[in-house]
């Protein structure tokens, strides 16, 4: 594992250290806001829509 599980753990410790600032639930619809925001403008990208034409 060696340096692969050094991004994951600064990841998550990040994450953390957010979610602690602003509330757990305040940080989960954050982050599902945020999913559902890159889904929507991935999906309206016409190059991303048809990569497989």
């Amino acid at each position: 594992m060696g340096s692969r599980a050094r991004p994951r753990v600064a990841g998550l410790a990040v994450s953390a250290l957010f979610s602690d600032a602003v509330g757990a639930p305040a940080w989960f619809v954050g982050a599902g806001a945020a999913m559902i925001a890159l889904a929507a403008l991935t999906w309206a990208i016409s190059s991303i829509r048809h990569i497989e034409d």
